[in-house]
């Protein structure tokens, strides 16, 4: 079987995603990221350099899925993203990505400020709002969508039924 470069690249970059996504970039092992990818080791030293060259390529990759997937974004709060995640790579992303592939861009943007790896002290507080909350809907949209059907819930169970009455003109004074 022939090797493809951009394929292994590639496998190594989606399974790399996918453990950042769920663990952070301290998540990411060489030999659990070479056995997921099916590639041999050495080959995320020969295509990234290391660990940390694979971890920032895929940072890099997903936060231009991101910028592309949310035009409603302000170019503020892209440029910030870029700054913070990607700051020698300049992300220019022509497709827009799947919302599967955004789901993952925002995990793994929300992991990088959980994990430190972004001082977001940077942004006011309207700013985090308009970041923070679209990155939550993407990355959690089935956990926020189960709270607002519990909070509806509960705003129905504890409405008090009031009693209706009903005023007819039918009664006339004698």
């Amino acid at each position: 079987m022939p090797r493809n470069a951009e394929l292994t690249q590639q496998r190594l970059l989606d399974s790399a995603a996918n453990i950042i996504a769920q663990g952070g970039i301290a998540a990411l092992r060489v030999d659990q990221l070479a056995e997921r990818a099916g590639v041999n080791k050495r080959m995320i030293y020969h295509y990234f350099g290391n660990k940390d060259g694979l971890a920032r390529r895929v940072v890099e990759q997903q936060i231009g899925k991101l910028c592309a997937g949310l035009p409603h974004m302000n170019a503020d709060l892209a440029g910030f993203l870029r700054r913070e995640f990607a700051p020698a790579v300049d992300i220019q992303s022509t497709h827009k990505p799947d919302p599967g592939q955004l789901m993952q861009a925002a995990k793994i943007v929300l992991r990088g400020f959980i994990d430190g790896n972004a001082a977001g002290g940077q942004l006011t507080g309207s700013d985090w709002q308009a970041l923070f909350l679209p990155l939550l809907r993407l990355a959690l949209p089935e956990t926020l969508r189960q709270q607002q059907q519990s909070e509806r819930l509960l705003t129905d169970q504890n409405q008090v039924k009031r009693p209706r009455y009903k005023l007819s003109p039918g009664f006339r004074p004698t």
